[in-house]
């Protein structure tokens, strides 16, 4: 049995042999790190630039109440406030 290949076929075979054989020939590089990079510490302080807030609680005549408290410079933020569905 003979079999026909076309010309455009024959020229697809041939182009894809030579991209396999370029792939398994090409060198392969591979690079590695020389060390770890050591940065000096800059400070041992942690400094915090925001303000500690937190809400206190009070209940009052069966109701309750909140007020934020602003812990870093120790003073009221709010009002009292009613708390929702209470």
């Amino acid at each position: 049995m003979k079999v026909k290949l076309s010309k455009k076929l024959v020229g697809k075979l041939f182009v894809f042999a030579l991209c396999l054989c370029g792939i398994v020939v090409m060198p392969h590089h591979t690079s590695y790190a020389k060390g770890i990079a050591v940065f000096p510490k800059v400070s041992e302080d942690i400094e915090t630039r925001a303000d500690h807030l937190g809400w206190k609680y009070k209940i009052e005549n069966g109701k309750m109440y909140k007020r934020l408290f602003n812990y870093t410079r120790n003073r009221w933020e709010t009002e009292w406030e009613l708390v929702s569905g209470q």
